[in-house]
């Protein structure tokens, strides 16, 4: 072998020895979500992912990440540490259809001795899904303790920030609670989570 040649073989093994900087991911209807993400100076953890599914169609992917990491869904529902859900669509769905859906998986979930200010959170909230979502679109819910619930829709913040603990245990236990709005999600949210 040539001198040459053992160098470009020396720099070929080197480079796999190398980490590529990309964070490990997992995958799920041809969407990527990391295992890890930094928000506000925490590290979260992958609990897992699910699909929404509504009259046998796919919906929308969920993925939910905690500082904890853990798998327990009353405490990803219950802890008060920093935690996002992601909603990344895999199909359109018209405003109308979506504001219902989101209405009726909320208001169901608001405790019957909510203040009013809980109850127009819950409003606010609702009100974010005034427009069309498109097949790809991404949703956000970042729960900072101290602070709140902020949204975003594909990096935008939308709406105001969402203020206090309630309102994200409200949120979380639309999909992790004892009754979840869609049953199968969590199943398979909790499974990939008791798989990593």
């Amino acid at each position: 072998m040539t001198r040459g040649r053992v160098v470009v073989a020396a720099l070929l093994l080197v480079g796999l020895a190398i980490p590529s900087g990309r964070a490990r991911a997992r995958s799920l209807a041809g969407h990527e979500f990391e295992e890890t993400t930094v928000r506000e100076g925490r590290t979260l953890h992958l609990t897992g992912l699910g699909m929404r599914e509504k009259y046998f169609f796919d919906v929308y992917v969920l993925g939910a990440w905690t500082e904890s990491g853990a798998c327990d869904p009353d405490r990803m529902v219950r802890d008060d540490e920093t935690k996002l859900l992601r909603l990344t669509f895999v199909r359109s769905v018209p405003a109308k259809r979506m504001r219902k859906e989101v209405r009726s998986m909320v208001e169901s979930r608001i405790p019957a001795d909510a203040d009013e200010a809980g109850r127009q959170q819950s409003e606010a909230f609702v009100a974010i899904f005034d427009q069309d979502v498109s097949d790809g679109a991404v949703f956000e819910m970042l729960y900072v303790p101290g602070a709140g619930t902020r949204v975003t829709r594909d990096g935008k913040p939308q709406g105001a920030t969402l203020v206090g603990k309630p309102f994200q245990e409200v949120l979380w236990s639309t999909y992790m609670g004892a009754e979840p709005c869609c049953p199968k999600t969590k199943k398979q949210l909790l499974q990939s989570c008791a798989g990593k």
